[in-house]
């Protein structure tokens, strides 16, 4: 399935009818001096399927997977991590809480490009990753 992103507006995707959607929210990047046209967008999976006492159990969703790419051709560098220490653009967003500052220092390397509602990313590289800043795919 293909979701325009570009212009920037939230919408809601059924993917089961609608009692399992997903919900997407587009807004533009405005943290980053001459980056260019950025975007964040976050995906939410939604089961609004109705819950009872008698198959409690029976309504959940298991091992969800969304694959998220861009262009026609999958192969364009273009998913910025949330945060990169080294990336110029990142300098005066240093967190304040000095445990905070010393993690971001340890994960140096292990860059994170999605947060919160118990989420994993699992973000391939096209080519070695050097510095300054590189997209991934």
């Amino acid at each position: 399935m293909d979701i325009d992103v570009t212009d920037g507006s939230d919408r809601t995707v059924q993917l089961d009818g609608d009692t399992v959607v997903l919900d997407v929210q587009v807004r533009r990047h405005t943290g980053r001096t001459g980056a260019g046209d950025l975007r964040i967008v976050e995906l939410a999976l939604v089961n609004r399927q109705p819950g009872s006492a008698e198959a409690r159990d029976a309504h959940w969703l298991f091992q969800t997977e969304i694959d998220v790419t861009a262009f026609p051709d999958d192969q364009a560098a273009v998913f910025l991590p949330i945060d990169d220490p080294l990336d110029p653009a990142n300098h005066d967003n240093a967190p304040e809480d000095a445990e905070d500052r010393r993690l971001r220092l340890l994960y140096l390397d292990s860059l994170s490009h999605a947060r919160g509602r118990n989420v994993a990313a699992v973000v391939p590289e096209l080519a070695p990753r050097s510095r300054p800043h590189t997209p991934h795919r």
